[in-house]
């Protein structure tokens, strides 16, 4: 502290002339031993709960931790292939002045005269106003150096010159930054350090309570230490395959006292939700609702989730380097009433399959309705989809969120297309979702409750979709690549999912073998075959479902059906119905979109797809034919009549197909 030239010594008459009495601090020494490496720190803290504001301090906001934003570095780290430098700022608060008068009495064995006082001259530990102090500081010497704040994320900066780009990230006194070259790299290095004390981690390691671990495929992230702490802690003989028993409901009891026991282990819990595991995120919010109120109830689903968590303790998430789709896909999804009658919302935002945001939340206001719900939910996910958007502007492009709500009526107000009688009692700040999508700042579509992965940010939900969830989104087990199947550690219930999906990737396969070889020898597939077009039926008791392969780059499709209805020997014309469709971008791409038959509507779909999947509603009990068209462009547009099949007779009941066509097996 003497290097640093942190306090003065005054004698107390000097001091009582500009301060009361009153305000003059205690002061302690905190002994702590650290375990790596092996040492003894002492710190000298002053005790601020006597700080009295106006007279000692004034504003304290400084910013947060933001897990989100770390990931964020990593993964265009990851995708631009950069390197990445972690460190740590030596006694990063007493670099700082201190921005008010503070004084404070010595501490035990602290020498100094008799009615004498120590003055502060920089930012001690354990003053209100220390970190803001930091912060401030730290951020004129980033500016100084060129650094440029992000407006949205006060932790995230962004460097630009003639020889590249950067991103750095900071929280305290740790931080990471990332340089498009390593002469970039090696200056700002050098101006950090001259600015500040800095120890530069030789490997990326552990950052803000977050293993990271740098693999050939990318790096993950982890907090395994954390959970063993946890259970440690909270030791039980449970066995949970989910976060939380199907259809969890607790209630609020009044408690004569705040049980403080329940408070820590749910504090651990938030932190790890928030850093490495978004699969307990809703479970996490949904406990800590009662911490003023806990009882055995509450007691038992937290040792539910903390079983669960004993079992997945290696859990992590996967930043892939060779991740190809360079999108943001965001999952919105709400539930209706709830605790107090307040709704739950999530979102899960994933770019390409990384995840990078996630957040459960329980709602402010009352919604009237379940569209009510999600298009609050869509407000909240927007806005956190357009910071990072901007962020990735800076780096590897402009990208336009793609936003997924199963909530028809939600996205119908979204898209201003709905009376405003419905939501003109929500606040003004909910309806800038409207703006973002007239000015295209984001795009809303519809998807299939089946495929909507924010169902687990808003209620809980059984074993099967939980692990159904992890095995979506870039979720792994830390300690293997996630790209094989590990033989030891794996529990039996991971074990049936890698069977089952094995299984399905086989039974597909054989199928789609099937479909090519019984039209390979077709009438339209021979036709179409210099064009460079194959289009697969297929056909079962409830669906109809054909699927489209352009052997090149499609750029758009145009869908459209006539319809007719067969009474005895003839068939006459028959009013076209607006069926809903739907269809799936690049055949695995789960963002479904409803279109209208009775008129052509233009789908675009991504660029490099070759391969689209179109479904449609079951068909009446009535006998239907139907024939399907679809034009394609390819740099240029030509009609094509994908299916020559004109007898196909599809009867709904009985699941038959004319013998001019081929039915499942």
């Amino acid at each position: 502290m003497n290097d640093e030239k942190v306090f003065t010594i005054v004698s107390l008459k000097e001091a009582l002339e500009v301060v009361p009495r009153e305000s003059i601090l205690s002061s302690k020494w905190v002994f702590v031993k650290k375990t790596k490496p092996e040492q003894y720190k002492a710190r000298l803290v002053a005790r601020g709960f006597r700080q009295i504001q106006g007279i000692n301090f004034e504003e304290t906001f400084a910013p947060t931790l933001n897990f989100n934003a770390l990931q964020l570095l990593f993964l265009t780290a990851a995708l631009m292939k950069w390197e990445i430098r972690t460190f740590g700022v030596k006694v990063a608060f007493l670099h700082s002045f201190i921005d008010k008068l503070v004084y404070m009495w010595p501490p035990q064995g602290f020498s100094v005269p008799k009615h004498h006082l120590i003055k502060l001259e920089k930012a001690l530990y354990g003053t209100k106003q220390v970190a803001r102090c930091w912060w401030m500081h730290l951020k004129q010497i980033l500016l100084k150096i060129g650094f440029i704040a992000n407006k949205e994320n006060p932790s995230t900066y962004s460097f630009e010159s003639k020889e590249g780009k950067a991103l750095l990230w900071i929280h305290v006194d740790n931080g990471a930054i990332t340089a498009s070259s390593n002469k970039l790299m090696t200056y700002l290095i050098s101006q950090l350090d001259e600015q500040l004390k800095i120890k530069w981690d030789k490997e990326i390691n552990k950052i803000v309570g977050l293993t990271i671990e740098k693999g050939t495929k990318g790096y993950k992230f982890h907090q395994q230490k954390l959970v063993e702490k946890l259970t440690l802690l909270n030791p039980s003989n449970i066995t949970a395959l989910s976060p939380s028993p199907h259809n969890c409901q607790l209630e609020s009891h009044k408690a004569a006292q705040v049980d403080k026991e329940y408070l820590k282990p749910i504090g651990i819990l938030l932190y790890i939700a928030q850093g490495s595991q978004p699969n307990i995120a809703y479970t996490v919010n949904y406990l800590a609702r009662f911490s003023m109120c806990a009882t055995t109830t509450h007691w038992n689903a937290l040792e539910h989730l903390i079983a669960y968590l004993r079992r997945t303790k290696d859990l992590g998430i996967l930043i892939l380097t060779n991740n190809t789709k360079n999108k943001l896909t965001c999952y919105v999804d709400a539930n209706w009433g709830g605790e107090g009658n307040h709704s739950t919302h999530g979102y899960l935002l994933l770019h390409g399959k990384n995840p990078i945001a996630w957040q459960s939340k329980q709602q402010i206001i009352v919604a009237s309705s379940t569209a009510q719900a999600e298009y609050i939910a869509l407000s909240f996910a927007a806005k956190e989809c357009l910071w990072i958007s901007h962020l990735f502007a800076s780096t590897t492009g402009h990208l336009i969120p793609y936003m997924l709500s199963d909530n028809k009526t939600a996205i119908r107000i979204a898209n201003d297309s709905l009376s405003r009688k419905q939501t003109r009692h929500l606040i003004r700040e909910f309806n800038l979702i409207n703006e973002y999508i007239v000015r295209g700042k984001i795009h809303l579509d519809w998807i299939s409750t089946n495929f909507q992965l924010a169902d687990i940010m808003t209620k809980s939900i059984g074993s099967i979709k939980t692990k159904q969830f992890t095995n979506v989104i870039k979720l792994c087990f830390v300690a293997h690549q996630c790209s094989t199947v590990p033989h030891f550690g794996l529990h039996l219930t991971i074990l049936i999912g890698y069977f089952e999906i094995l299984t399905k990737m086989l039974s597909m396969t054989l199928w789609h073998c099937f479909v090519a070889v019984s039209f390979l020898f077709s009438p339209w597939h021979a036709a179409q075959a210099s064009k460079s077009v194959d289009c697969d039926l297929e056909f079962n008791t409830r669906d109809f479902a054909p699927n489209f392969t352009a052997d090149v780059p499609v750029n758009c499709i145009d869908f459209w059906r006539t319809e007719y209805t067969c009474a005895s020997s003839s068939c006459k014309n028959y009013n076209r119905e607006d069926r809903d469709l739907s269809f799936g971008d690049c055949w695995e791409y789960p963002g479904y979109r409803s279109v209208s038959v009775g008129s052509v509507r233009s789908y675009k779909i991504h660029f490099g797809c070759n391969r689209i999947e179109l479904s449609q509603a079951p068909y009446p009990s009535t006998v239907v034919k139907s024939s399907w068209w679809c034009k394609i462009d390819r740099n240029k547009h030509f009609n094509t009549n994908v299916m020559t099949c004109d007898n196909c007779i599809y009867n709904r009941t009985g699941g038959r197909i004319s013998e001019n066509c081929k039915s499942l097996p």
